[in-house]
């Protein structure tokens, strides 16, 4: 039964031939169509216990919140001022020449950023668990280049955020000795 298929093949093989190449004709112009799309990716670790502990002092909640920690992460590093931020720093501002335009730019913006929980097999003692504080920060563009400031710009949003909040709680704690001491 094969034979037969194969005798057939081999007797109209320039057939075969002509419409691989006419699909190809019909699908190189296509491919080349596409843009060229690139991605950039980032891959932080992060102590949520200790990031999130100070957020939710005082709060009855469960503090081991590392599944809802990327959404968290999403919503503050993407909120409109910080979306205004990163497209001026990726120089995307200059591409609005009214404010819908930066708006639409802003939402075109917020989509291409993505902030996942990444699962890596390693955590605690036994192999068979997984780390649950690495993440990943990508963003895609057509300019390789704006892609690599997106995401410099979102890490750096991040790490100032970490600074300016670790610095906030030495202040009130440098605040809360000093008052202690002078009531001592």
């Amino acid at each position: 039964q094969y034979y037969a298929y194969i005798i057939q093949l081999i007797r109209r093989r320039w057939l075969i031939v002509v419409v691989a190449a006419i699909v190809c004709m019909a699908g190189w112009p296509a491919v080349l169509a596409i843009p060229n799309t690139y991605e950039v990716t980032a891959k932080i670790q992060l102590d949520t216990e200790t990031i999130l502990n100070p957020l939710l002092r005082g709060l009855a909640v469960d503090t081991h919140l590392t599944e809802k920690t990327a959404m968290l992460l999403q919503r503050t590093l993407l909120s409109r001022a910080n979306l205004e931020k990163i497209a001026r720093a990726a120089d995307m501002d200059h591409l609005a020449k009214t404010t819908e335009d930066f708006d639409r730019i802003l939402r075109g913006l917020a989509g291409t950023i993505q902030i996942n929980q990444l699962r890596i097999p390693g955590g605690g003692e036994r192999m068979d668990r997984y780390r649950d504080d690495v993440f990943s920060i990508s963003a895609r563009n057509e300019d390789p280049e704006r892609a690599k400031k997106i995401v410099d710009e979102v890490l750096d949003l991040f790490v100032e955020g970490i600074f300016s909040a670790s610095s906030d709680d030495s202040r009130q704690t440098q605040a809360f000795l000093d008052k202690q001491i002078e009531l001592y």
